[in-house]
Order: structure tokens, then sequence, then C-alpha cells
């Protein structure tokens, strides 16, 4: 059996992507499977356990000439349609889209031939968006391009790949021999999920004055201007070893399976992190849900902010110490437990507001229930009420589909939730 599975998304995506390929292998051990990436971010997907065949899938070849004149239009095409003739030949037993875009779910059907098995976003012979499979239905209409997830991107992309992740299928990255020092990421995939400049300045002068522990930044080419100036302005800064820009994937993982511990913003080299059972201390500022893209290595802690500007140095830096002292912190903070099942707990003032995790972990992962406000209280119960009388509207639609009426009342109870939330 050959399979593709499709990742056209970005550096962490594809990490979070890596156990599923691994469980699929494990599952389908006779399978060949190739796995289809974004050239610009394949050093993520290399040497990956469970492939057979890596391709690099050259977006800037084909969409430059629409973009920047580079070429002629109909170079772009004949590029995409070369790599999509070379995917063709293949001749798949099954396709697997985890991109969960509509832009990857042309590329899908054009790989696909009719008679090909297809789960994750695709289209119909007339290009109509088509989706297969439950729990991408789930994820296009409870998620989509702007709405929280409700369980860990990788345990979405497992459920729909058809496969159980293992605690074998995370440990990828394990380093040997004793772990020293810090690592530090200034950045984040988006500029609004960093830190701000002066609390890194802060933070990492405290570290420097506590002088225990050896410091190593690490980060993208475009962040090496950010990572230079705020070393700039630390006293003793010599002390803190720069490598933002200067390393390989390959030695990237190499520097933070030795660490003692891991502090930075949502990113790809927090995914890393995860899989070297690094220790990580996760900054989840800005427009961030933990529980779908945090740290998934035990015993990780994520301090919440959605002001970035308001989550202290002081505070980052109290929890860095205990987690590197092992002490058991009376501050909030959401820890991690592991990486089956439920993935966090939340301690104590923690900072998260009440209709974030606490109501994610009762609806979807049988929390405790949350203990409401009036006002939460009574706009819940009648969220309640007008999903009911929505399901029963949609039980008289199923037995008698000509009873068009029912389309109107259920636009209008879409129009009472919109007034409700």
């Amino acid at each position: 059996m050959k399979i593709l599975v499709i990742q056209l998304t970005r550096f962490g995506d594809i990490l979070c992507t890596l156990p599923v390929l691994s469980a699929l292998k494990r599952e389908k051990a006779a399978s060949e499977i190739h796995f289809l990436v974004r050239k610009k971010f394949a050093a993520a997907a290399e040497n990956a356990a469970g492939v057979d065949h890596l391709w690099r899938f050259d977006t800037r070849e084909i969409l430059a000439p629409f973009f920047d004149g580079s070429g002629k239009i109909s170079d772009g095409t004949t590029n995409l349609g070369r790599t999509v003739q070379a995917l063709k030949n293949e001749k798949f037993d099954l396709i697997i889209n985890l991109s969960f875009s509509p832009s990857s779910s042309y590329l899908t059907h054009l790989i696909s031939k009719e008679t090909t098995p297809v789960v994750g976003f695709t289209r119909t012979s007339d290009f109509y968006l088509h989706i297969p499979d439950a729990p991408s239905e789930y994820f296009h209409s409870q998620v989509g391009i702007d709405k929280s997830n409700r369980i860990h991107v990788t345990d979405v992309m497992g459920w729909v790949a058809g496969v159980e992740i293992r605690e074998s299928d995370w440990n990828r990255f394990a380093g040997s021999g004793p772990r020293a020092g810090i690592i530090c990421h200034l950045g984040a995939s988006q500029d609004r999920k960093t830190w701000p400049e002066s609390s890194w300045v802060a933070f990492l002068q405290k570290l420097l004055d506590s002088g225990k522990e050896k410091i190593t930044i690490i980060g993208s080419p475009d962040e090496k201007a950010l990572s230079e100036k705020i070393c700039g302005q630390l006293i003793q800064g010599e002390r803190v070893e720069n490598l933002t820009g200067e390393t390989q994937f390959g030695e990237l993982k190499n520097f933070i399976a030795t660490a003692k511990l891991y502090v930075g913003a949502d990113s790809g080299p927090m995914h890393v992190a995860s899989f070297c059972s690094t220790p990580i201390l996760n900054l989840s500022v800005g427009p961030v849900r933990f529980w779908e893209t945090g740290p998934v290595s035990k015993g990780s802690r994520i301090l919440v902010s959605d002001d970035p500007q308001m989550l202290g140095s002081d505070v980052v830096f109290d929890l860095a110490l205990e987690m590197l002292n092992g002490v058991e912190s009376k501050r909030g903070y959401i820890e991690c437990k592991g990486r089956g099942g439920i993935h966090y707990v939340v301690h104590p003032d923690a900072r998260i507001r009440i209709d974030q995790w606490s109501l994610v972990d009762w609806l979807y992962f049988d929390g405790p229930l949350p203990r409401f406000e009036g006002e939460i209280q009574k706009a819940v119960c009648q969220i309640i009420e007008v999903c009911q009388l929505c399901l029963g509207q949609l039980e008289v639609f199923y037995k008698s589909p000509d009873k068009v009426e029912v389309v109107g009342i259920l636009d209008r109870l879409d129009e009472i939730i919109e007034m409700l939330r």
C-alpha cells in the first residue's frame, strides 16, 4: 500500500505531524509512506521516522510568476503541472491531507484519481470543496481559520489519519548525557505572539545575575536583528551565546535535547523541545490557544496572557528558577501532564479566563463544571436552550425534508446564538 500524507503549512505544523507519521507507519508497517511539505520548511521533516519518501513542494517556483513578475504566468502553471503529474504517477492507494486549508484541497484533488480514497480537504469533480471524513468536517465547521480548536492539533491530525498516537511516537529527538543550560527563543510564529523586547531584556538580565546556567539564544535569520538588539542591552551580555540564524535544524535539535530548560513562545523550536522531552516554559501570549498548539513534554509549564505586556519578567524568572530547581510552584500556571488524553491542568490563579480552557475541559474532556458568574450562567443556559431547539428542528427536517419553514427557523436560531455571543 502506498500512502501520501500532505502537510503544506509551517514549520511547527510539520513537527506536530511527525507523531502521526510514526503511528501510521507502526499501524501499517508494510505501507510505503510519502510525505509532501513545502520546500521552505522541509528541514523539519528530513529523516522523519516512518517516512519512506519526502516530497519538497516548491511554492516559490510555482507562485513567483503570479506575484513578482519573475517569469511568465505559464511558467508557474507548467511547474505546478510537472509536480502534480510526478505525484499522480505514484498511483497512491490513500491520500491524507492534514493541511486543513481550502488551497491544499485543490492540490489534493489534482493528485488523486476518482477511485483514490482521500481523507482531509479535497474537491469534487466540479471543484466544490469536499470534506469526506468526520474529523475534517469537525475542523471545518467548528474551527476554520478564525475559531478555537478544542484539542491539540496533533490529536486532530491523528484522528483524521485514523491512527492512535502513543508516547513512543513523540520521543524522537532525545539527547544523551547530562542536561545543562537554558535555551531561549525570542521570536514566535507571528509578531503578535511575541513577548516584548523590554520583557526579554529584564528576564535575561535576571538569569545572568543569578549566574547559575549558561544561556543560549536561538532563532531564524529573520530574528537576528531582534536578538542582537536585546543582547546589546544586557550587562555582561557576552555570557549569552547568540546563535540566532546560525544553526541548521539538526544542530538545533542537539542544542535543545541537551538543555535543562527551554523558554519561548508558540513556535517551531518549542515543538522541537517537546520531541526532545526538554522541560518547556511556554510564554503563551496574545492570540494563542495553548490547548491547541502548546508543549506536550511532561512537566512543562505555561504562562498565559492575552496582553504580552502584562506578563511580567519577574513572574517568568521565578517560575524558570522553580523548574530548574525542581520546586513545586504555588503561583498560577498551566502544567502539561503528558502526551495522551488530557494534556493540561490549570493551577490556581493562572490568569486564564473561565470561558477558555476550563470550559473546553468541561465540554470535551469530562473536566469539572466551571463556576460561572451570574451573567455567564444565564448566557450558557440560554445557549443550551437554543441548541436544543435547533436539534429538535433538525430532527423534524430529516424526517420531512419538504418542511422548508424549518430552514427559516434554523436561520433565526443562528441569529439568536450570535446575539447571545
